[in-house]
């Protein structure tokens, strides 16, 4: 059996019935594939790093699951359902596959906008954070006397 994991995106208007559809049909497929899912979890509302099709904001589905080694045309009727039956409902998709290890793994699941989050903060394409305004300090004047001594010079020849 080989180990992969899907991680989707879709849009905040996304309904708990597009949700459904999308677990059901993977499970349908990966069934088919003579495989089983794991794990189908949706992790929430993230604000995207740039619009997806004029959306700011998304919804993240990671699904696990294993499938046999021979699963070729599971790839391909994966690929035709994300990208025509569920053409409004997935705006984008990755497949990565996994190593034994990798797979029984607990993955970190990012904090998403519903538990607190309040979105990124901005951050110029510099890469530094803005720095935030300090109140002016007082500044001390503080007056030196400056005392010039005149030095002769002895020059020495020899």
């Amino acid at each position: 059996m080989k180990h992969y994991e899907t991680l989707m995106l879709l849009p905040v208007t996304a309904t708990p019935a597009d949700l459904a559809l999308v677990e059901k049909q993977l499970k349908t497929l990966v069934k088919a594939a003579h495989g089983n899912v794991s794990t189908f979890d949706k992790w929430g509302r993230y604000k995207l790093a740039y619009p997806i099709n004029k959306q700011e904001y998304g919804v993240y589905v990671l699904a696990r699951y294993e499938v046999a080694d021979e699963a070729q045309p599971f790839f391909q009727k994966l690929e035709h359902f994300l990208k025509v039956k569920c053409v409004d409902s997935v705006m984008r998709y990755v497949h990565v596959s996994l190593t034994p290890a990798q797979y029984a793994e607990a993955y970190i699941k990012p904090e998403a906008m519903e538990a607190g989050q309040t979105g990124r903060e901005y951050r110029p394409r510099t890469g530094f954070a803005p720095q935030a305004a300090e109140a002016p300090t007082e500044v001390a004047v503080v007056e030196e006397a400056v005392e010039v001594v005149e030095a002769t010079e002895t020059i020495v020849e020899g």
